[in-house]
């Protein structure tokens, strides 16, 4: 929301520079939790994990059956928390909690435009595989570029919307 003086507020703009920007912050941020919560997990962090991913699942098999696109936002918004809960820091919690609202619209358009092509439930498994061999480097890799697929589609989306 952006405040207009006098005249309440309006839905800011949709913006691929706006959408880069919270793509890269997030990615800086998420995948630093990711490390330490990888890090510090204990064997809860392992069970919460572990339902999460397997309650994405769920609503991702029902996604793809053209069903409940909000039940999946949540569970993706969930399995995102879990992976990095086990980070000590609040605050970096709380700026990617911000964060993952604000491209929550972007998303939207992401998964609208990139149906039937983008194939999710395989980035959210090796990303969760990763995290569960406790694998680091590889997990923030993987959540690094899961997270950029968004900007992506957005960007070619764009671009073939252009050039039209």
């Amino acid at each position: 929301m952006v405040s207009q003086g006098q005249r309440g507020f309006r839905v800011a703009p949709v913006s691929l520079e706006d959408l880069a920007d919270i793509t890269e912050t997030r990615v800086m941020l998420e995948c630093s939790a990711l490390r330490q919560s990888i890090a510090l997990g204990d064997d809860a962090w392992e069970a919460e994990l572990t339902a999460a991913f397997h309650r994405l699942t769920r609503a991702e098999e029902k996604l793809a059956e053209g069903n409940n696109r909000e039940q999946w936002e949540e569970r993706n918004r969930i399995f995102h928390e879990v992976l990095i809960a086990a980070c000590p820091s609040r605050w970096t919690k709380h700026f990617l909690s911000i964060l993952y609202h604000q491209a929550e619209r972007y998303r939207h358009l992401s998964l609208r435009r990139s149906e039937g092509t983008r194939r999710l439930h395989d980035e959210h498994a090796a990303l969760f595989e990763a995290a569960m061999a406790r694998d680091a480097d590889t997990a923030t890799r993987l959540l690094g570029e899961h997270i950029r697929l968004t900007l992506q589609s957005v960007r070619l989306d764009n671009a073939s919307t252009a050039s039209h």
